[in-house]
């Protein structure tokens, strides 16, 4: 019915029509789960930094080690998101013909490094 609308008849145009659709909602896909990944990332950074404010106002002792053991293991999870990210982007990038695919080595080429 959309197709008729916007004056789509034949059956090669309403084909490439589709292809596209279906690429666009790939692409939103691939954006969501990057934005998945960014706002994890975002929230573990809020909970180190709430804990480390909540112990500097209480005067808590900033040498304890569970206090860092913690703080090391939401780092380390919150490095775990950003490769993640980092992959989603390349693969992205590669997808949508920003970048080429390295098949040789399976590495990111050094201008694929993300800032944040």
């Amino acid at each position: 019915m959309s197709e008729a609308l916007m004056g789509i008849t034949d059956t090669k145009t309403s084909s490439q029509l589709s292809i596209l659709q279906n690429q666009f909602a790939d692409i939103q896909s691939q954006l969501e789960s990057i934005m998945y990944s960014v706002t994890k990332m975002g929230n573990n950074l809020n909970q180190v930094a709430k804990v480390m404010n909540t112990a500097v106002k209480e005067d808590e002792d900033l040498t304890d080690s569970d206090l860092w053991k913690w703080i090391a293991s939401q780092l380390f999870e919150n490095s775990r998101y950003l490769s993640v990210l980092k992959k989603k982007v390349h693969d992205f990038k590669i997808e949508v013909g920003l970048e080429k695919k390295d098949d040789e080595t399976h590495v990111y080429p050094s201008d694929a490094r993300m800032s944040v």
